[in-house]
């Protein structure tokens, strides 16, 4: 990753810990209207990304306070966490003793946050960052890995199609496919099973509310 990358997080974040989830560090944003502002007026010079690797969103907090109230759901095993953003809730498979996570992310900011909040959790074995959309699904890719997590990844239609497309996939391979979500727009109505919920606080600038009530659903075969 490069050192632009590193730097511009380690300017605009600082070490904190999501509410729900206290036994993790994160990389977080110290103003997190300017960083917003910061990164949009990028996005529209430069090309980058908005920034959502510096922010510790519902979903992710609930399926990783989900993960580690159950480890055995990844204990010893692959687990692959798409749309990763700040890699909390993959933190959350490899302190549950998962034996590999993988990061799926498509922005190189992601990425390094991500490699420094492993380093800032003195995690430093049995992962992997993907830095690109996600493989076509060979026969040998698809069974790579045994878990599948996705936090908060229902925001944006056309991504939205894309991502549950590809949990679908999982899913029909047997795969144990888990996903948190505060009720966004573009969460699928069918195909889904709740298996918890928990009230998630939120700063009023991300949520628009203090609490966010969000649920942990399994994604399972169409019939």
């Amino acid at each position: 990753m490069s050192q632009y990358h590193r730097l511009f997080i380690q300017k605009n974040t600082e070490l904190g810990s999501p509410p729900l989830v206290p036994e993790i560090k994160l990389h977080l944003a110290v103003d997190a209207t300017e960083l917003w502002q910061m990164t949009t007026k990028e996005l529209e010079d430069n090309g980058l990304p908005l920034p959502f690797w510096g922010f510790a969103w519902a979903g992710g907090q609930a399926l990783a306070r989900y993960i580690l109230d159950n480890p055995q759901l990844v204990e010893d095993k692959s687990v692959l966490d798409m749309g990763a953003g700040s890699g909390l809730v993959g933190l959350s498979a490899l302190f549950s003793h998962a034996s590999q996570v993988d990061f799926k992310e498509i922005d190189g900011f992601a990425a390094e946050a991500i490699h420094l909040n492993l380093t800032a959790n003195q995690l430093s074995q049995n992962f992997k960052i993907i830095l690109e959309h996600l493989p076509e699904f060979t026969s040998q890719k698809q069974n790579r890995w045994d878990v599948i997590l996705a936090g908060d990844v229902f925001y944006e239609q056309e991504m939205s199609k894309i991502i549950l497309s590809d949990l679908r996939k999982f899913a029909r391979l047997g795969k144990l496919v888990l996903v948190g979500d505060p009720g966004r727009a573009y969460f699928p109505k069918e195909g889904v099973k709740k298996l918890a919920q928990y009230p998630v606080e939120t700063p009023i600038y991300l949520e628009e509310q203090n609490i966010s009530e969000t649920t942990i659903w399994q994604i399972v075969p169409l019939p």
